[in-house]
């Protein structure tokens, strides 16, 4: 069985690709032009798990990060497809082993200017908090 951080993984870069959204597990070879070119994408960043556990199962919290990049011209869009994966993964509720909720409180939307090899870019931030049991 799978760590509840590695589920959330696995069912969130799903979700999004089955979404039709343009999600990475790491920055694309030639990132600045990808994004000039194909921006905005998402790039999924860290994963953290802060661990409790019963008898018989691992459950806690999960947090994940997800970055969106655009251009200097794509800030809309950036914020667009920010708010867009927030409302998908509000609605995930489970994976193949276990149950989540989402923590409201502990959530941080963030669409800010950026500098990525002395290119002016958008850069969304959006840190997530699961309840995992």
């Amino acid at each position: 069985m799978m760590t509840p951080d590695n589920e959330v993984f696995d069912a969130v870069f799903q979700l999004l690709q089955s979404n039709n959204l343009p999600i990475f597990d790491m920055a694309p070879d030639e990132s600045l032009s990808t994004v000039a070119k194909d921006g905005p994408y998402i790039v999924f960043g860290a994963t953290q798990l802060l661990t409790g556990s019963t008898k018989t199962q691992l459950q806690g919290e999960v947090a994940i990060t997800l970055h969106i990049w655009g251009n200097r011209k794509q800030r809309w869009e950036v914020s667009q497809m920010t708010s867009k994966v927030f409302g998908l993964l509000s609605q995930l509720t489970a994976t193949e082993h276990y149950h989540l909720k989402i923590r409201q409180q502990q959530t941080m939307n963030v669409v800010t200017p950026d500098k990525y090899d002395n290119a002016s870019v958008w850069h969304g931030v959006l840190d997530v908090t699961y309840a995992a049991y």
